[in-house]
């Protein structure tokens, strides 16, 4: 689905596809499949699209790489702060930024 709204040069669709069945993803430690979808989007999208970024920049951790991640982080939280705060990604992602236990390693 992913693919077919990127093909119709739909992003948005593609990015609300991607956040609905990322957490399951992640739940479910499908690293190599969150990888390939995230790979689909064009650079663009990915850094301009806080549940993207924040993705991307989790995926080496899951491999078990560790690197700095307040760059990304500040991206992040940086676009959040121009959402509408009831947008759902100002909803969801601040728990993960305000004590992600995976950036601690």
């Amino acid at each position: 689905a992913i693919r077919h709204a990127l093909a119709a040069n739909d992003s948005a669709t593609a990015v609300e596809i991607f956040a609905k069945h990322r957490l399951s993803a992640m739940n479910a430690e499908r690293w190599h499949e969150l990888e390939q979808w995230v790979r689909l989007f064009p650079e663009e999208v990915v850094e301009n699209d806080p549940v993207l970024l924040l993705t991307r920049a989790y995926l080496p951790l899951s491999y078990g790489y560790s690197y700095d991640l307040e760059a990304i982080l500040t991206n992040v939280v940086s676009q959040l702060t121009r959402m509408p705060s009831d947008s759902p990604m100002t909803q969801e992602l601040p728990k993960y930024l305000i004590s992600p236990a995976w950036a601690l390693s």
